[in-house]
């Protein structure tokens, strides 16, 4: 049973976050002009506009943030802290292609910027531009060799360019640097499952759902790995484990519909297989596993 884990990771860098110290931050608020050129005019101090940037991200009104990290960087092109969260802002509104551009200039500006780094190289996976991906990663590591994140984002990068043993590595690397960081388990069971070794992935799966014991993805693939180990029983209470946390969840219908099939509960396969393509409907970037 072969897996592809590069959907599986739910990586994601928290925004970076700044108190609005020695600002009135309400008044200044309800003070300020509609436009970007007003806003300029009247207030010359970046740190305000960048600040406005920060509350707007807080409250997931992204467009409304990037013209204000716009307004900062307009006021200071050297404003690191502002393209980074302004490219987070593009991130967010699945822009990457803005968000690359400022990221790059986040790195430009501030070589040791890890976030840009982990960010960018992030992007760079989701495109498919592996070698780029790998760079940052590897750039992250440098700087901060002790962050088990970028060891985790390279292994994940290593097993989509069908690297097991480096991805192996970097994700016992991740393990060693944070025993507690459960998308390291979880990404390292799915390399120990696509190369067969089931008993590994079931331990790696079983260690993840320990420390993220309300996390459907955990119970799916270990299910998986349950499959591979010729235990239906218990790969059939890992699925509805799965969809007990996770109702919508509809990459487990379509893994449970194929479980079913090869149990020969044909009508249970096919219950299953059209509540997954009624969620495909509704959701987007569906990932296969199998």
């Amino acid at each position: 049973m072969k897996i592809k884990s590069h959907l599986f990771t739910s990586f994601c860098l928290s925004l970076l976050m700044f108190s609005p110290i020695g600002i009135n931050f309400s008044a200044a608020h309800a003070a300020i002009p509609n436009t970007p050129s007003e806003i300029q005019a009247q207030i010359p101090d970046p740190k305000v506009h960048f600040l406005r940037g920060n509350d707007d991200s807080d409250h997931h009104r992204y467009e409304k943030a990037i013209v204000n990290y716009t307004n900062a960087i307009a006021l200071d092109a050297y404003y690191s802290m502002a393209y980074m969260k302004r490219g987070l802002a593009y991130a967010y509104l699945k822009n990457p292609r803005m968000a690359l551009k400022d990221f790059s200039e986040v790195i430009r500006l501030t070589p040791d910027y890890l976030e840009a780094y982990l960010r960018r190289g992030y992007i760079w996976t989701e495109r498919g531009q592996y070698e780029d991906a790998l760079k940052d990663f590897t750039r992250a590591i440098q700087v901060a060799p002790e962050d088990a994140r970028a060891y985790v984002l390279r292994g994940i990068t290593h097993e989509r360019l069908e690297e097991s043993q480096l991805a192996l590595a970097d994700l016992t690397q991740a393990i060693q640097l944070d025993r507690d960081y459960h998308e390291a388990y979880l990404n390292r069971g799915v390399v120990f499952d696509k190369i067969g070794n089931h008993l590994a992935a079931v331990a790696d799966f079983t260690e993840s759902i320990r420390l993220e014991p309300t996390e459907p993805r955990g119970y799916m693939l270990r299910g998986l790995a349950y499959e591979g180990l010729k235990k239906p029983d218990l790969a059939l209470a890992d699925y509805k484990q799965t969809i007990l946390l996770d109702k919508n969840y509809a990459e487990v219908y379509r893994l449970r519909s194929l479980f079913y099939t090869s149990q020969g509960l044909q009508k249970e396969a096919g219950e299953d297989l059209a509540m997954f393509k009624q969620l495909q409907l509704v959701q987007s970037g569906i990932w296969r596993t199998r």
